[in-house]
C-alpha cells in the first residue's frame, strides 16, 4: 500500500487534489515523496517549509516550484541539512510564481 502512495506522491502527472490528500499522511517518508512533487500547491509547500521531519523540509528545498515564500522559510531553518539543501537545491531566491495557489 505505501509503494503505490509513494508512486503516487512522486509522479509529476499526480493532481494537486491527490497530492493535498496525501499531504497530510503520518509517513514522513510519504510526505517527503509529496513535498518534492513539482505539481504540489505552494501553500502545501509552505506548510511543508515548517513541518516537523527534516526529510520532508528537505524534500521541499528540492521541489523545483519552490516558492519564494518557501524559500524564506527554509532559509532561516536551523539544521544545516535543510540549511545545505537549500544552497544545493536553489544557491539563488525564487521567482515569484503566483500561478500555483
Amino acid at each position: 500500500m505505501l509503494f503505490n502512495r509513494l508512486k503516487t506522491a512522486r509522479n509529476p502527472h499526480t493532481n494537486f487534489v491527490t497530492l493535498r490528500e496525501l499531504a497530510t499522511s503520518k509517513s514522513a517518508t510519504l510526505r517527503a515523496a509529496v513535498a518534492s512533487n513539482p505539481n504540489l500547491q505552494t501553500y502545501v509547500m509552505e506548510q511543508f517549509a515548517t513541518d516537523k521531519s527534516t526529510k520532508v523540509r528537505i524534500a521541499v528545498t528540492e521541489n523545483p516550484n519552490l516558492s519564494v515564500k518557501a524559500w524564506d522559510i527554509l532559509e532561516k531553518d536551523e539544521n544545516a541539512e535543510v540549511q545545505s539543501a537549500l544552497a544545493k537545491s536553489h544557491a539563488d531566491r525564487p521567482v515569484a510564481n503566483s500561478h500555483r495557489g
